[in-house]
């Protein structure tokens, strides 16, 4: 929160912490962490009562979930995983993030991805052009339209399974 002279706050259990003198231009709150967008345009994060400037600029895209934090500076994807930041791609032009997971496409490894309990893991590879034709995430898991052979695919807490084969969308 903000106070009358713009001050920004963040509440932590039964007590605030003042964390900038101006407000924020954006703030998003995930379980853990706070991550906002300062004044001058830098993308920080509040976690365990420290703030951490994580990016000077730049951020195009952020979101803060329960379990974990996602952010994209242009193509290159970093994951907020238990207050570390870890760089996944450095050519990620699409992604999904929810609480329990970032699922990924590295255009350098032509490769579908998620990240997943501080891992990655490849769900599939060689995929040219558009890899995904549809895709969407939630808590532990991941469905999407393979366009490699238009089947419609889950992915559940570290198991994949072909759902249909030869899908319209």
């Amino acid at each position: 929160y903000t106070d009358y002279m713009d001050r920004f706050y963040i509440f932590v259990i039964c007590y605030s912490i003042k964390v900038e003198d101006l407000e924020p231009q954006s703030v998003k709150i995930g379980g853990e962490c706070v991550l906002f967008i300062n004044s001058a345009g830098h993308l920080n994060m509040y976690y365990k009562g420290k703030v951490e400037m994580l990016e000077i600029g730049g951020a195009t895209e952020y979101h803060a979930h329960d379990g974990l934090a996602a952010y994209s500076i242009y193509e290159t994807l970093k994951v907020i995983y238990k207050g570390t930041v870890i760089e996944l791609s450095k050519r990620c032009p699409r992604y999904l993030a929810s609480d329990s997971l970032v699922a990924f496409y590295d255009k350098n490894a032509e490769a579908l991805n998620v990240f997943y309990k501080g891992e990655v893991a490849e769900i599939e590879s060689g995929l040219l052009g558009k890899p995904v034709k549809i895709f969407s995430a939630g808590d532990n898991i991941l469905a999407y339209i393979s366009s490699r052979n238009n089947d419609f695919k889950i992915w559940y807490k570290g198991n994949l399974q072909t759902i249909a084969s030869n899908v319209e969308n």
